[in-house]
C-alpha cells in the first residue's frame, strides 16, 4: 500500500515539474526571441500607433489583441497605455486599455495557475512555512491586496499577474480587483499619451505632473518604509 502511495506521489511530482518546466521554457523562449530579433527597437508609441490604426475599423480589436499577447513578451504595459491615449483619445483609450490590460492579466493568471501552481506550491510550502502563511492570507484578503497593488504599483504589473496565479487566490476576486484597480492608472497614462501631442498646453502640463506623482509614489513609499524599519530597529 505504501509503495503504491509513493509511486503516486512521484508521478504527481513529475507532472508538476513538467508543467513548471513548460512555463519556464515559454518565458525564457519569449525573452530570447525578443532580444535575438531586437524586437524592442520596433516597440515605440509611434510604431504601435501606426500599426494599430492601419486596421481602420478593427483598430480597437487589434490594440486589445496586442495588449493580450504582450503577456508572452513582457514588454511595457505603460507603453501601450500611452499609445492608446495617442491613438484613441483619453476616453476610448482608457476603455480599451482597461479591457486589454485586464485580459492580459487574466491570461497570465491562468498560465501560472495551470503550468506552475502545483509545483511552486509543493516547493515553497515544503521548505518555507512563511510563504504558506502569506499564501493563506492572499487567499482570504486577495481582493484588497491586488486592488492596492493595481492602484499603487509597488510591485511590477506582470509579477502581480503571475504571482496571483501561483497563489491560492480565487479567480473572480482577482478579476474584479484587477478591473477596478487598473482604471485610475489607465486614465492617467492615457491622458498623458494624449498630452504628449502638445506639451505647451497648461492642461497637458498638469496631466504630466499627475503622472509623475503616480510614478514617484512607489519609490518614495519604499524609502519611508525602509527608514521607518531602520528607526524601529535602532530603538530596539
Amino acid at each position: 500500500m505504501r509503495k503504491g502511495i509513493s509511486m503516486l506521489n512521484n508521478d504527481s511530482l513529475i507532472y508538476r515539474i513538467i508543467k513548471a518546466s513548460i512555463l519556464a521554457a515559454a518565458v525564457m523562449g519569449a525573452i530570447w526571441a525578443t532580444r535575438y530579433f531586437s524586437l524592442y527597437q520596433y516597440v515605440t508609441p509611434d510604431r504601435i500607433r501606426e500599426f494599430v490604426l492601419s486596421f481602420g475599423f478593427w483598430s480597437p480589436t487589434v490594440f486589445i489583441g496586442t495588449y493580450i499577447i504582450r503577456t508572452f513578451f513582457l514588454f511595457s504595459s505603460t507603453l501601450l497605455a500611452l499609445t492608446a491615449g495617442i491613438s484613441f483619445g483619453p476616453l476610448w483609450g482608457t476603455i480599451y486599455t482597461v479591457i486589454g490590460a485586464t485580459s492580459s492579466a487574466c491570461l497570465a493568471f491562468f498560465l501560472a495557475r495551470f503550468l506552475g501552481e502545483d509545483f511552486l506550491e509543493w516547493l515553497l510550502h515544503r521548505y518555507t512555512p512563511a510563504i504558506e502563511k502569506l499564501d493563506e492570507k492572499i487567499s482570504r484578503e486577495g481582493f484588497w491586496i491586488i486592488l492596492l497593488l493595481r492602484i499603487v504599483p509597488l510591485v511590477p504589473y506582470d509579477i502581480v499577474n503571475f504571482g496571483a496565479g501561483f497563489s491560492k487566490m480565487r479567480f473572480w476576486p482577482y478579476f474584479w480587483s484587477t478591473l477596478i484597480g487598473l482604471i485610475p492608472s489607465s486614465i492617467v497614462f492615457n491622458f498623458l499619451g494624449r498630452s504628449l501631442l502638445d506639451l505647451r498646453d497648461p492642461k497637458n502640463q498638469l496631466v504630466l505632473a499627475l503622472v509623475l506623482i503616480v510614478l514617484l509614489t512607489p519609490p518614495i513609499y519604499r524609502i519611508f518604509k525602509n527608514r521607518s524599519k531602520q528607526n524601529h530597529a535602532g530603538q530596539n
